[in-house]
């Protein structure tokens, strides 16, 4: 590990959950929504969906979050080196941020290579958590395993199913008049 002192520009290796927003899926950015009555006449309405939180106004955007490995540029405003019986740890300090030693590094490349590395434990660790896999967390892994296999057995044949249905009415549509109601 490199060591370094106060005001060293360095590179974080980050990995964590970042904000981002998408378009609202009911009124797709415009912040209102029409409502068409039974009488035919439509009454537009602020769309709660994209709201974010009572007594605020619609957005036209959602709130959604997602785990991202990245790197920050940062400058050390300070170094504390705790030291006890067993080992020597070093923390910088940049602007009310801890970073351990570990997730510091002089090159931008070495950062983003560790901070890759943790995501992918991390999504190595969620895919094999059993509450993930398991569609029934209080039933053995046998149990749960038939299950899925089950599911895929059914899932293969209803794709059978409407493919074949697919085919028949592509099949049919080709030729045939539109509209064929005699009265």
């Amino acid at each position: 590990m490199d060591e370094f002192k106060v005001g060293d520009k360095v590179y974080v290796s980050k990995f964590g959950v970042i904000e981002y927003s998408v378009k609202c899926p009911v009124c797709f950015g415009k912040r209102v929504v029409t409502l068409i009555l039974g009488d035919d006449s439509a009454v537009e309405l602020e769309c709660d969906y994209c709201k974010n939180g009572i007594g605020t106004k619609s957005s036209g955007y959602r709130k959604k979050l997602k785990r991202e490995a990245g790197t920050d540029y940062v400058l050390i405003t300070e170094v504390r080196i705790k030291k006890t019986h067993a080992k020597e740890e070093t923390e910088y300090m940049s602007n009310n941020y801890i970073y351990y030693s570990k997730d510091v590094f002089a090159e931008e490349a070495k950062a983003l290579a560790a901070s890759t590395k943790r995501a992918e434990l991390y999504n190595i660790d969620q895919r094999t958590k059993a509450e993930f896999i398991k569609a029934n967390a209080f039933k053995s892994y046998s149990w749960n395993a038939g299950y899925h296999m089950n599911a895929v057995k059914d899932a293969e044949e209803k794709l059978t199913y409407h493919s074949e249905k697919a085919k028949i009415c592509k099949d049919r549509s080709k030729g045939e008049p539109q509209c064929t109601l005699e009265i």
